[in-house]
């Protein structure tokens, strides 16, 4: 049939049948049988009815309807609307702006030139943007939508959809069902919205949100953001400078290749920063971040959390919540913040805060820096040579191996230098501290201190209040400092300085030296020969075994030789002393030219069952306990 001019209706009826509008605003009606309908000019109306048939608009803007079975439809030119109906069908938009409906069956839909829109209907559709800014709707069923070239929107509806925007900077929804979003080139906005779906921004810049449901989203090539939304969701931000946020759920991050952005934010999330140097912060609940390669930037949130920085220069914050934190390789910064946390500095030379709660820090290798801060910490610096400080509460620090330099801080703490030369200083409150191996410096400071030297050559200072310092094994220095200390050398040959206040001195094993300073002091050699200085005040010295050299200093002394050859010794400035085993067979008593410089210058006297001496005219008395006047000789005597 074929209409030419006019504004033709034409009726096929049975059978097959073949209808041409020509010109005008024709009505074409297949009816019956697989027809083929040409519209041609004008605005026309094409209805295919029953059978397979095939409809043609031609120019114009024409409606093609194919109603039953399976049809194909051509809008050609013009701003064209095609509805497949019933079927199997397949429309192609052609040119212009088209309107596409599959409606019922399984579809395929071609949008061609123009802004077309594309609605697939019911069952299983494949809709095809091709040229020009199209709008794609699935509708329900499994579809397919392409959005090819143009800045597309795509929806795909309920089902089980796979979208993909083609080229130019494109928008896919994917709606309910379990869905594949697929941006490809350009700048491309992906929703998985409902259901469990797969997103992959591929190249450009690219915004990816997961919606409900555990979705995966890689963000592939370009600067991209991706936001899981509900659901345990996975994150891949692939190459670019990505943002990447997990939403609620248990997620997993991983920003991969360049300089990311990752948050966790609810659930318990892993965070991975991958290559380049990232931010990853967990948020809220318990979270693992890894940093990886580059010189990351870690916050764990809140939570108990677990940070390892990876390898280079990284900066780690526990945040809120009981925090492990790692700094992997490179110089690292780890900071606990709130809570009691662990913090591992391990290669490198790092820099660790525990922060409030009572924490855990250990440097691991490198020359690192430690502070416990509040509460009560335990601080280990590893190898290297480490500074650790103690801060406020009672701690407990180590240095462990390498020339460390230890603090405690306010309170009560407790400080072991390890292995190699270490330098500790208790400062405020009660402290004890262990010099442990190598030559070490103790200092006491404030409070009543215990200072353990340990092996080697150690130099321990008592600082202010009654402290105890025991010099251990090697040659060491020890000072009391002021108030009432003890002080004992232990192995070695030490030297013992009381300072202010009245001090125990024991010298112990080998040749000591012994300085009771200001202060009633007690001082007692112990084994070998020793040398003891009472100092000022009034002194009880004890020379024990060996051969002692004993000077009282000035006050009131008691000096006891012990055994073997003992030296007592007096000058200008001694007082009057009592020597209480003086034995003229084995001891001397030395006089300083200050004093005197010889006998005819010292008179004696009886005193009871004792002798007294007097030097100089009374310049100085000795009393010598137990011993009868009778025995006094120049050969007791010697003047230097």
């Amino acid at each position: 049939l074929w209409g030419e001019d006019g504004d033709d209706v034409l009726v096929g009826g049975h059978g097959d049948d073949h209808l041409n509008g020509g010109n005008g605003n024709d009505q074409l009606h297949g009816q019956w049988g697989n027809d083929d309908m040409h519209g041609l000019a004008g605005d026309d109306k094409l209805y295919g009815w029953t059978g397979n048939d095939t409809l043609r608009g031609g120019d114009g803007n024409d409606h093609l309807d194919g109603q039953q079975d399976n049809d194909t439809l051509y809008g050609d030119n013009g701003h064209d609307t095609l509805l497949g109906g019933a079927g199997n069908d397949y429309l192609h938009g052609g040119n212009d702006n088209d309107k596409l409906y599959g409606q019922d069956n399984n579809d395929t839909l071609i949008g061609g030139y123009g802004n077309d829109h594309l609605d697939g209907g019911n069952h299983d559709d494949t809709l095809y943007g091709e040229w020009g800014n199209d709008r794609l709707e699935g509708g329900n069923g499994n579809d397919k939508l392409y959005g090819q070239d143009g800045n597309d929107v795509l929806v795909g509806g309920h089902g089980n959809d796979h979208l993909d925007g083609g080229n130019h900077d494109d928008k896919l929804y994917g709606q309910w069902g379990n869905d594949y979003l697929y941006g490809y080139n350009g700048n491309d906005s992906l929703y998985g919205e409902d259901g469990n779906d797969t997103l992959n921004g591929a190249g450009g810049n690219d915004f990816l949100s997961g919606g409900n449901g555990d979705d995966a989203l890689h963000g592939e090539y370009g600067n991209d953001r991706l936001e899981g939304n509900d659901g345990n969701d996975k994150l891949y931000g692939h190459v670019g400078n990505d943002v990447l946020l997990g939403g609620t759920g248990n997620d997993y991050l991983d920003g991969q290749w360049d300089n990311d952005h990752v948050y966790g934010e609810d659930g318990h999330d892993t965070l991975k920063g991958g290559t380049g140097n990232d931010y990853l912060n967990g948020g809220n609940d318990n979270d693992t971040l890894y940093g990886e390669d580059g010189h990351d930037t870690l916050l764990g949130g809140n939570g108990a959390d677990h940070l390892d920085g990876g390898n280079h220069n990284d900066v780690l914050y526990g945040e809120g919540g009981h925090d492990t934190l790692y700094g992997g390789n490179g110089d690292d910064k780890l900071y606990g913040q709130d809570a009691g946390d662990k913090l591992y500095g391990q290669e490198g030379h790092d820099t660790l805060y525990g922060g409030y709660g009572a924490d855990y820090l250990d440097g691991g290798n490198g020359n690192d820096y430690l502070r416990g801060e509040g509460n009560q910490d335990t601080v280990r610096g590893g190898a290297g040579d480490d500074r650790i400080y103690g801060d406020n509460e009672t701690d407990h620090l180590y240095g462990d191996a390498g020339n460390d330099h230890i603090e405690g801080g306010n309170d009560n703490d407790f400080l072991w230098g390890g292995d190699d030369s270490d330098y500790l200083n208790g400062n405020h409150g009660d402290d004890h501290l262990y010099g442990d191996r190598g030559a070490d410096t103790l200092v006491g400071d404030r409070g009543a201190d215990k200072l353990w030297g340990g092996d080697g050559g150690d130099k321990l200072y008592g600082g202010v209040g009654a402290d105890q310092l025991f010099g251990g094994g090697g040659n060491d220095y020890l000072d009391g400092g002021d108030s009432d200390d003890y002080l004992r050398g232990e192995g070695n040959k030490d030297t013992i300085l009381g300072g202010n206040g009245n001090d125990t001195l024991i010298g112990d094993n080998e040749n000591d030296s012994l300085h009771g300073g200001n202060g009633h002091d007690y001082l007692s050699g112990g084994n070998d020969d020793d040398w003891l200085y009472g100092d000022a005040h009034n002194d009880t010295i004890y020379g024990d075994n060996g051969c002692d050299f004993i000077n009282g200093g000035s006050g009131n002394d008691r000096l006891i030789g012990g055994k073997h050859h003992d030296t007592f010794y007096f000058d200008a400035h001694s007082g009057r002393d009592v020597i209480a085993d003086f034995n003229k067979h084995q001891d001397t008593i030395q006089i300083d030219d200050s004093l005197a410089w010889k006998f005819n210058q010292i008179s004696y006297w009886a005193d009871g069952a004792n002798t007294v001496l007097s030097i100089n005219n009374g310049t100085a008395y000795v009393t010598l306990e137990n011993y009868s006047a009778n025995n006094v000789s120049a050969d007791m005597f010697n003047f230097t």
